[in-house]
C-alpha cells in the first residue's frame, strides 16, 4: 500500500471501529428501560377466563397512544414493550360491567402480572340512540310538494302501478295534494 493511502485507510478503519463500539452498547440501554404487563381478564363472580376482552393501556406520560389489547382464550394477553412508567388500564367485555381505569407500573425487564376482575353486568343495558332532527325553515312551511312532468310519467296513473299518483290525491288519504307543473 502506498504512503498517502495508509492515513486513510487507518481513519477509515478507526471510524468503523467507533461506529460497532457504540451500535454493540447503545443496543441492551434500550432493553433497561422497556417491560411488559401480562392481563389476565377474569369473571369475578367465578373466577374463570374471559376471552376476547378488550383491554386498552393509556400511557399516562401522553407519549404514546393508547394500545388495544384482546384476550386470548384463557383470558390472558401479554402486552408489547412498554416503557418503565405507570400505565392506565382498562378491561370491557360483553355481558359484564367494565373495569374503570387502573395504574400498573411496568417495571424494566420483567413481565409484570395484572389480573382484572370484571363483573357480571346487573340487569338491562340501556341503549340510547340520538340522530339529528330534520328541521322545517321558517320560509318553508307548507305541506304540498310540486312534482314536474318527468316524475308524472315515472308514476303513471294506471291500475298495475303500486306508486299511483292519483292513490296519493284521494279524498281517504287527507293532508296529501298533488299540484302539477
Amino acid at each position: 500500500m502506498s504512503d498517502r493511502l495508509k492515513p486513510i485507510a487507518l481513519r477509515t478503519a478507526l471510524a468503523m471501529a467507533i461506529a460497532a463500539f457504540i451500535l454493540c452498547h447503545s443496543s441492551p440501554a434500550f432493553a433497561d428501560i422497556v417491560g411488559r404487563l401480562r392481563i389476565v381478564v377474569k369473571n369475578a363472580a367465578d373466577e374463570k377466563p374471559i376471552a376476547g376482552a378488550k383491554i386498552t393501556l393509556k400511557d399516562s406520560a401522553g407519549v404514546r397512544p393508547n394500545v388495544t389489547l384482546t384476550s386470548g382464550a384463557d383470558g390472558a394477553i401479554t402486552s408489547p414493550p412498554l416503557e418503565t412508567r405507570p400505565w392506565q388500564v382498562t378491561a370491557a367485555a360483553d355481558k359484564f360491567e367494565a373495569d374503570t381505569a387502573r395504574s400498573v407500573t411496568v417495571v424494566a425487564d420483567t413481565v409484570t402480572d395484572v389480573e382484572v376482575l370484571l363483573e357480571p353486568a346487573k340487569g338491562e343495558k340501556v341503549i340510547r340512540i340520538t340522530a339529528a332532527r330534520e328541521l322545517v325553515q321558517k320560509s318553508n312551511i307548507s305541506s304540498s310538494k310540486q312534482i314536474d312532468q318527468s316524475a308524472i310519467q315515472k308514476f303513471a296513473p294506471n291500475a298495475g302501478n303500486p306508486q299511483d299518483l292519483r292513490q296519493a290525491s284521494r279524498e281517504d288519504n287527507p293532508g296529501y295534494s298533488v299540484g302539477l307543473r
